[in-house]
């Protein structure tokens, strides 16, 4: 049976052979699932987060698929119950993705580990299982399973309404100065990101992807995120959270309906980190995981207070299935 650390390890470096292929492909289809929380479950709704979301997009992309919906195999067989005529395509590929499990410490012995207030100590564990879209299935009607997501707020005509908006969110935010400097950065010794006036932007969606952009680097200072920001330029350190700041700020342009605009940019910015893929098998991982914790900090979602009860139920699922023949 896979270890913890073993199952991690081998999803990370699935996540990057999957980016690389997109890289190879030479589409910039990596952007698409910073739409926020696109794919999702086709029988509850509920969206995808984290890694998920990069994984489904890419195989969606990759495989051609137009669904949004992803269904585990438990839930299908339970719609077939009452719709036998639905069945899965010959030759289609599932897709393994992680759920993390709130659960109870456990010491050696198996008894609850409490802190010193008396509540249980909790920890997060790693569940791997797997999902089809709904076009690997036959009389499915794909559109019933999906997710309406919301569009983005039409009232908000202004860059200066959508920065007020975003700074809303963002709990202890640092200032934010259009101070004429001709320059975009955070600086890390006043806590404040700097960024040109907003008339000097070339257009209305870089300009916000460059205020989405710094406000990523801000999150990672110490007494909020604490990445290793301070770092010289063109080392690995510098990279890395250049990568994390670049997707966070998709994301953030993703949930203000501004993706169309930036996407080749941001592709092509992105397309340059292929080597250290290659060289890092886990690299991309874990900067999407960082951006997409940044990107909650600035749009206040706090996942701190999940409980067990918000868990997806995962007691029909069947993990070893990997394709049907």
């Amino acid at each position: 049976m896979r270890t913890k650390k073993t199952s991690l390890k081998i999803a990370k470096e699935k996540a990057s052979e999957m980016v690389l292929k997109a890289l190879e492909k030479g589409n910039a289809i990596w952007t698409k699932p910073w739409v926020m929380q696109s794919a999702h479950h086709g029988f509850r709704g509920k969206a995808y987060r984290g890694i998920n979301i990069l994984l489904t997009a890419v195989m969606q992309e990759l495989m051609g698929y137009s669904s949004t919906a992803w269904l585990t195999w438990g839930k299908y067989r339970e719609l077939q119950k009452d719709h036998p005529e639905i069945s899965i395509k010959k030759g289609s590929k599932s897709l393994e993705v992680v759920y993390w499990m709130i659960l109870d410490r456990k010491d050696e012995d198996g008894n609850i580990v409490y802190d010193k207030d008396g509540i249980p100590e909790k920890c997060i564990w790693p569940k791997f299982y797997r999902v089809w879209n709904a076009d690997c299935f036959e009389n499915l009607i794909a559109d019933d399973f999906e997710r309406k997501d919301m569009l983005p707020d039409a009232t908000l005509t202004t860059l200066e309404e959508k920065e007020e908006k975003l700074l809303s969110t963002y709990k202890d935010h640092p200032p934010v100065k259009h101070d004429g400097l001709g320059r975009a950065y955070y600086s890390t010794s006043t806590d404040a990101v700097h960024i040109p006036e907003w008339k000097d932007f070339r257009d209305e969606a870089h300009a916000y992807s460059t205020l989405c952009h710094e406000l990523v680097h801000s999150t990672g200072a110490e007494g909020r995120l604490k990445r290793k920001i301070r770092n010289s330029f063109g080392d690995e350190a510098y990279s890395y959270e250049e990568l994390v700041a670049e997707i966070g700020a998709s994301i953030l342009c993703a949930e203000a309906g501004y993706l169309e605009e930036t996407v080749e940019n941001t592709a092509a910015y992105l397309n340059g980190w292929a080597s250290n893929l290659r060289d890092n098998p886990t690299w991309f991982w874990d900067a999407f995981s960082d951006a997409r914790k940044a990107c909650d900090m600035i749009l206040g979602i706090d996942h701190k207070k999940k409980t067990e009860a918000e868990a997806e139920d995962t007691s029909s699922i069947e993990e070893d299935k990997e394709s049907v023949a």
